[in-house]
């Protein structure tokens, strides 16, 4: 055997083979264990992405959250809805080349080569994060995210930063490669990227950023816009400007090193940044005048009940703020500039005016505007000042009682339309009935008195409450209510409510069961601008969807509610309002051009109201304070000469001066349509012209076609004889008219007197207070008392001893009645003149009335021209020396009736423009130092009433403009200002 001992007895070496196969044996092991870590690993991570791929959310079709747009009636933008990402979503082609590439410098420089995942840049950011973890200087976390896979987390991933978000993140850019082109990616990676706030793709951060559009982007200011993206809060211009400066100066030299831009630009760009300009309409905050207008829209779309009202579905707020919707409106941007402006001119100011203090709460106003022939909403304030989105909106939200707004509405336009009423129709302004308890007439006019027999032109330019239920008393309430609801009003009949209801007298004068809002009278009154057509208001015009299809339009109905003719004639009536009703001091006429309008004043000056319109256009004005905890509270008052705020007042400034902005010329006047015609009528009676009626009050008006005047038949004849009446607080005597009979005292006068149509009410404990509860026209009544005989009385005068000595029909002379030697039994009363108790005016020294314009001492009427001293008739001009009557312009020395003008010292009723200084009825303009009924415009220094401009000094009613120093009521005059 051989020795294989080694000399120094060390054991042998082994073979060099088997020192390799041992070598190779521990290498197979290791790459043995390297396979099956790889293969586990590999099993692992592929058990791992096959559990990220079971979770991956539904792969659909890209639909990010999007910002809804309300756009005013020219297309710009007012408004953008949002709730926690600002998004609008713009074309690539839209967005410059610059700004494009200037973002896939700096976000993914291989964007076109990789299939959705950089492999590249995907080593490079593990070998970062490496390095990060190991705690190398410098180093930091990088996601390794491409376009793609940010586009991917963006639009259907949480923000989670975990390994399976980032295994689904690259998933789904592979299936996003797969579905689109390299352009569309980009697209819709530019759509959807946060930029910092509520700016959600490249659109909002241009208009947060810039107050631009992203087609309008420069350069400059797309680099800025790229190196944001980076970290939007931390390199955001608001807050860290240098810092975004360093990020846009690396996206620079980015896009120098691809060869998107020439060094020499990109040092030019570095020296020049970009001006930041930021939005002043953000989902955060609105700036632009029209909020209200704003929370109306975002009304209507979410609120039910006020969708239903414009047929429109409603929109969740996910749908309204998420979904892209374009909402465009009837909103006209500068009337709803101007409307604000002209409340906030106005109003702090009428209220010192009115309550004679600085610290006066100003009371909340609401404002619409229509074009009543579209039914659009071109403007609406609903308050003084909008402090928050959403609140209460006094225009569409506040429902009050109207005032006397309401009462062409319900009374006059149907009276109109269904009786054949007219601008002539002659209402009695008297005291209907009593109230309820019985305890006061009802209802009261707004000066405390009544006028008497009115035509329908001036009760309503006065707005005489008295007269507008006599109206609606002939309508009836049913049909006023049915009217009201017919151009749009939410009244409530009895059928609806047998206990709440409008169904009743109350209606005409504003008085409601839930009151109505400034949109719905405004829209109300667009019906009559429109002359009987209806067309529902509109505010949204139609709604797009984020694709720009038209989802919904406005299709307002629209419908001739009320005959043309009949509108018409409303209208002309309500063209005086502005001329000479009770809103002339402040409109002023408004320059003469076609607008008619209302005044309404609440009950207790709670609500005051002026709503006018053109042919075209309707503005409506509502003041008032809220009801907090159910008060109401009284509108401004006092000041300098002691004013209540009414309709007349502010409400018609606020109106006078927004029209005088919306026009510079006048608006066409509104055509007269068929079945109307022109027709003369007495302005005493509203009937034909006739022998009885005075030249000076035979008139032209508009009639209805087979409504024109009737022949006349309100006149009488008959005999009367002054009795004593009443004693003022001074102890002077007033004498009224009764009936003449055989065997009374005095001497009989034949008088052509009213048979008034109708009846009025006295007072329940102040039945003789002529002044206020009796209607100023009572003295032209035909009594219905008779004097009483006394034993052995005379006969007084010749002429039949009674009561009626003929009728306009019934005498054959053409003034009527019988005439003897002694006075006139059958004379002619020309004195229907005048709006007062008795239309004169004038110095009244003796308790007479004379309607004429002369010298009147003697007992006779003297309506010629000549000298009557006598009392006889003498028809001619000249001298006439017996006892007669004399209708011409004479001297008349008789104790008489006297038409001319001059003084009468004797026991008569003098209507006209004389000097009466005696205890009778001078209505015209000058001074009564008697005890008389004197409506003109004097000085009175007697008990009487002065509804004119002077001063009183005895205890009468006065509510004209003047000084009162007696014990009677001084008020503004007008009613319902």
């Amino acid at each position: 055997m051989p020795n294989t001992q080694r000399p120094n007895g060390s054991p042998p070496k082994r073979p060099p083979g088997k020192k390799r196969s041992r070598r190779r044996r521990w290498l197979l092991f290791a790459f043995l264990l390297f396979v099956s870590v790889m293969i586990g690993g590999a099993g692992l991570a592929g058990a791992y992405v096959y559990n990220a791929y079971q979770d991956l959310p539904t792969f659909h079709e890209f639909d990010p959250d999007l910002t809804s747009v309300i756009y005013d009636r020219y297309g710009n933008k007012v408004y953008e809805l949002a709730m926690d990402e600002h998004r609008t979503l713009v074309d690539l082609e839209d967005i410059p080349v610059d700004v494009r590439n200037a973002v896939i410098a700096v976000e993914d420089r291989r964007f076109y080569q990789h299939f959705g995942i950089d492999p590249i840049r995907l080593a490079g950011a593990v070998w970062s994060d490496v390095k990060y973890i190991l705690g190398v200087p410098g180093s930091q976390l990088e996601g390794g995210s491409t376009i793609t896979m940010q586009l991917a987390r963006n639009a259907f991933l949480t923000l989670d930063q975990t390994i399976k978000r980032k295994v689904q993140e690259m998933l789904i850019a592979v299936q996003l490669e797969r579905r689109y082109t390299k352009p569309e990616i980009l697209e819709q990676y530019l759509n959807t990227v946060a930029w910092g706030g509520q700016a959600y793709g490249i659109e909002a951060a241009a208009q947060m950023y810039f107050s631009k559009h992203a087609s309008e982007l420069t350069l400059s200011e797309g680099a800025l816009l790229a190196g944001i993206l980076k970290g939007p809060s931390e390199y955001s211009p608001f807050t860290n400007w240098e810092g975004a400066l360093e990020r846009r100066a690396i996206v620079l030299d980015l896009m120098v090193e691809q060869g998107y831009l020439d060094p020499a630009e990109a040092e030019r760009l570095k020296n020049d940044p970009p001006e930041l300009r930021p939005a002043e309409i953000t989902p955060a905050t609105v700036t632009f005048t029209g909020d209200w207008y704003v929370d109306y829209v975002i009304q209507i779309l979410t609120d039910p009940e006020e969708a239903a009202k414009y047929n429109l579905i409603t929109f969740s707020p996910e749908e309204l703020y998420q979904k892209g919707l374009r909402i465009y409106t009837a909103l006209d941007p500068e009337k709803q500039r101007i409307v604000q402006e002209k409340l906030w001119e106005i109003m702090p100011a009428a209220t010192v005016e009115y309550s004679g203090s600085e610290d006066t709460e100003v009371p909340e106003a609401a404002v619409v505007v229509m074009d009543h022939t579209t039914g659009e909403v071109l403007a609406l304030v609903g308050g003084m000042e909008h402090k928050h989105m959403l609140g209460f909106n006094r225009a569409t939200q506040a429902r009050r009682d109207p005032g006397s707004t309401i009462k062409p509405l319900v009374a006059y336009l149907p009276a109109i339309d269904l009786l054949g009423w007219g601008p002539a129709t002659i209402i009695d302004d008297s005291p209907p009935r009593l109230n309820q308890d019985g305890t006061n007439v009802w209802p009261e006019n707004y000066e405390y008195n009544y006028q008497g027999l009115k035509t329908m032109r001036w009760v309503v330019e006065q707005s005489r409450n008295a007269a507008a239920v006599r109206t609606l008393e002939a309508v009836t309430p049913s049909k006023g209510l049915e009217y009201g609801k017919k151009l749009g009003l939410p009244l409530v009949s009895r059928e609806e409510n047998p206990v709440y209801n409008d169904e009743n007298l109350a209606l005409t004068l504003g008085g409601l069961s839930r009151g109505v809002t400034p949109l719905e009278m405004t829209a109300a009154y667009g019906v009559l601008g429109s002359l009987g057509q209806k067309t529902d208001p509109v505010v949204i015009t139609r709604i797009e969807n984020k694709y720009g299809e038209v989802i919904w339009e406005a299709r307002p109905k629209v419908e001739q509610v009320v005959d043309r003719a009949s509108a018409w004639l409303m209208v002309d009536v309500m063209k005086g309002v502005i001329q000479r009703g009770t809103p002339a001091a402040e409109t002023k006429g408004w320059h003469g051009w076609p607008a008619a309008g209302k005044t309404g004043t609440t009950e207790d000056w709670h609500d005051a109201w002026f709503i006018g319109f053109t042919s075209d256009l309707v503005v409506g004005v509502w003041t008032g304070y809220d009801n907090d905890d159910g008060v109401r509270r009284r509108l401004p008052h006092g000041g300098q000469g002691w004013k209540n705020w009414t309709g007349a007042g502010p409400p018609t400034r606020i109106w006078t001066a927004i029209m005088d902005e919306f026009y510079d010329e006048s608006p066409a006047d509104w055509e007269r349509p068929r079945g109307v015609v022109q027709a003369q009528y007495c302005e005493v009676t509203g009937n034909q012209p006739s022998d009885w009626c005075p030249q000076d009050q035979i008139k032209t008006d508009w009639f209805l076609v087979g409504h024109e005047p009737r022949p006349e038949t309100w006149f009488q004849q008959v005999q009367v004889v002054q009795v004593p009446f009443l004693t003022t607080s001074d102890g002077r005597e007033v004498k009224k008219y009764v009936l003449w009979q055989e065997g009374c005292e005095g001497t009989p006068e034949t008088l052509t007197l009213i048979k008034r149509p109708t009846t009025w009410v006295k007072h329940p404990t102040n039945p003789n207070n002529i002044w206020r509860y009796w209607p100023a026209d009572w003295w032209k009544e035909v009594p219905t008392e008779y004097c009483t005989p006394v034993a052995g009385g005379g006969s007084g005068g010749a002429g039949s001893p009674g009561g009626n000595t003929g009728t306009p029909a019934e005498s054959d002379s053409p003034r009527g009645g019988q005439n003897s030697d002694t006075g006139n039994a059958g004379g002619w009363m020309n004195w229907w003149t005048g709006s007062g108790t008795v239309p004169g005016g004038g110095i009244n020294a003796g308790g007479n009335i004379s309607p004429g314009n002369g010298t009147n001492s003697g007992g006779s009427i003297s309506p010629g021209n000549g000298t009557n001293s006598g009392g006889n008739f003498s028809p001619g001009n000249g001298t006439n020396p017996g006892g007669s009557i004399s209708p011409g312009n004479p001297t008349n020395s008789g104790g008489g009736i006297s038409p001319g003008t001059g003084t009468n010292a004797g026991s008569s009723i003098f209507p006209g423009n004389p000097t009466n200084s005696g205890g009778g009825i001078s209505p015209g303009t000058g001074t009564n130092v008697g005890s008389s009924i004197f409506p003109g415009n004097p000085t009175s220094s007697g008990g009487s009433i002065s509804p004119g401009g002077g001063s009183n000094s005895d205890a009468s009613l006065f509510p004209g403009s003047g000084a009162n120093s007696g014990n009677g009521r001084a008020g503004s005059g007008g009613s319902n200002r």
